[in-house]
């Protein structure tokens, strides 16, 4: 006999099994992503305004050719995709192996393309994270707006402690000894490695992940049974980070940025 589908126990799985993520909205910058790809604008030229993939200069968007907006909390279910039948996602190739799914709650939003997850509780990020001192000042990174002193250097995720740090040359440093952290920035002190050297720091962070490919929607007679989300870490989704840190802060910079600019 047919067993209809129980949404009531499956937004309840969610609800006691399930995580509080913070969900922003990814929006193509309007600052430096100027594509329309139905040809409606036209430059003064006459001509169609040819689409640009983000500026590394963008004060906006800061390279990556998005903004996030709208940051809110919800609740779903994180899954790796090495697990379960999330295997067929790396067989089939949508996802690689340290993708996750995230299930939301039936109750929610619609998620959408390049959209923003953030994980509320600290994990180990990988091995570390290797870093080029002073490399923001450096070559031609100087013409860019990286927002960054001599003194300091930026980190994929807002991190909540370091447990390690080492350069090339083995030194070792210390947290609020030699360095302190303010946002993701790292802040050093007169005890350094010195600029252009490499070092390694790992840390504990809250995850950011990014929607890279667009939230499958399943149905079944007409009766919506949620997305399944695939994430990427946002700093293999995103080459470029940028100055904007936290959602509170990029909460805080949209309603500036809202005052100048009609998106």
């Amino acid at each position: 006999m047919f067993e209809d589908w129980s949404f009531t126990s499956l937004e309840e799985l969610i609800e006691s099994s399930g995580d509080d993520v913070i969900h922003e909205t990814g929006v193509s910058c309007p600052t430096c992503r100027a594509e329309d790809t139905y040809g409606s604008t036209i430059a003064p030229e006459g001509r169609p305004l040819q689409g640009l993939g983000g500026s590394m200069t963008c004060e906006h968007c800061y390279g990556i050719g998005w903004i996030y907006r709208d940051p809110k909390i919800i609740r779903g279910l994180v899954t790796g995709v090495q697990t379960g039948q999330n295997k067929t996602l790396v067989e089939s190739g949508w996802a690689v192996p340290g993708d996750s799914v995230f299930s939301p709650s039936l109750t929610v939003d619609p998620i959408g393309d390049f959209d923003k997850i953030t994980i509320a509780y600290p994990v180990p990020v990988g091995s570390g994270q290797t870093i080029i001192r002073n490399a923001a000042n450096m070559g031609i990174n100087q013409m860019l707006s990286s927002g960054l002193t001599s003194d300091q250097d930026r980190l994929w995720y807002f991190p909540i402690c370091v447990t390690y740090c080492v350069d090339q040359k083995g030194n070792t440093y210390s947290q609020d000894v030699d360095f302190t952290l303010n946002e993701k920035i790292v802040e050093w002190g007169d005890r350094r490695p010195a600029d252009g050297s490499i070092y390694t720091m790992k840390y504990m962070a809250c995850l950011e992940w990014i929607v890279f490919n667009s939230p499958f929607t399943r149905f079944d007679n007409d009766r919506s049974l949620g997305q399944k989300v695939l994430l990427r870490k946002a700093h293999t989704a995103f080459v470029n980070a940028y100055p904007v840190d936290t959602p509170a802060a990029r909460l805080e910079e949209s309603q500036e940025f809202s005052t100048r600019t009609n998106i």
